[in-house]
């Protein structure tokens, strides 16, 4: 059974009450651990079991749902036992993701939502210390390991409030801009961006957003919205008409890839229609 993000939150808040415990890079125990270690601790403290390869790591695959600290405040994720990081646009990230887009997760920590309302392994400090959420967090994520209760985010689908699941598939590299879309849905207020074509989970984008149109694939087009790239289902999108160039599904002309299946029910939007769409959805959402 995992363990509730209410008894992770307490064995980080218990690690303050303890005899220093210093910063040690890989570690994971009282006699030290660094940003990582100190998060794997307090799961396993609660009674869970995680193990993940560095800050880097953790945010790109221990989490069944990141988003942005707004985005965590405005869907309920800001909740005790969620993990909170640090990601700089700074190329600092591991070579093996530095393809990805998704930034260098620098440092990570655990809310609490108690008087100590962040706890992580400093290494500034030195050791484990109490922290804010002034302290220049950038993104929240839910981890898989750990059951939120009814404060978590489910899969929900992919429009909507809901992140979804891994469910696999391979990753694709777009081969450049080919054209926009505007995203839609017939309910929600987002829709999801993926990794990889029904893959896991990354983020959400409101409706009515502008996009790029960076490859095709399957039923998936490749993306790119707030500097993160990933896959949209074609379903959630209207593409713009570029007059000239296209297939009729709105792709780039060269026709399927061996094993692709062409989009099926895509919308073609003139530029205009599209720009007013796009007006009338941005006044919507402001209201």
């Amino acid at each position: 059974m995992k363990p509730t993000g209410d008894a992770v939150a307490r064995a980080a808040v218990a690690l303050l009450g303890k005899a220093r415990i210093p910063y040690v890079m890989g570690g994971d125990t009282l006699a030290g651990m660094d940003c990582q270690g100190l998060i794997e601790y307090c799961v396993r403290q609660a009674g869970g079991k995680m193990s993940y390869a560095g800050s880097n790591d953790m945010y790109r695959n221990a989490c069944e749902w990141v988003g942005t600290l707004a985005e965590a405040r405005a869907r309920g994720a800001l909740i005790p036992g969620a993990v909170l990081f640090i990601v700089e646009r700074n190329g600092g990230e591991p070579a093996k993701y530095k393809a990805d887009g998704l930034g260098n997760a620098s440092h990570a920590g655990l809310y609490t939502n108690m008087d100590a309302e962040v706890v992580h392994s400093s290494y500034s400090r030195g050791c484990v210390a109490a922290s804010t959420l002034q302290n220049g967090w950038t993104h929240v994520g839910l981890l898989k390991a750990v059951a939120y209760g009814d404060g978590g985010i489910g899969d929900g689908g992919d429009s909507g409030d809901g992140a979804g699941d891994s469910t696999g598939g391979e990753d694709g590299e777009g081969g450049g801009l080919t054209g926009f879309a505007l995203t839609h849905a017939d309910t929600g207020s987002t829709v999801n961006m993926r990794k990889t074509p029904g893959g896991q989970f990354m983020l959400r984008i409101p409706l009515g957003t502008r996009v790029p149109v960076m490859d095709r694939q399957r039923d998936c087009t490749l993306t790119m919205y707030d500097g993160f790239t990933g896959w949209v289902k074609d379903e959630f999108l209207w593409f713009e008409h570029a007059g000239s160039g296209e297939d009729d599904d709105g792709g780039t002309g060269d026709g399927p890839d061996e094993g692709e299946v062409p989009a099926g029910d895509c919308v073609e939007v003139p530029r205009a229609e599209l720009e007013q769409v796009a007006a009338m959805f941005g006044a919507w959402l402001k209201e």
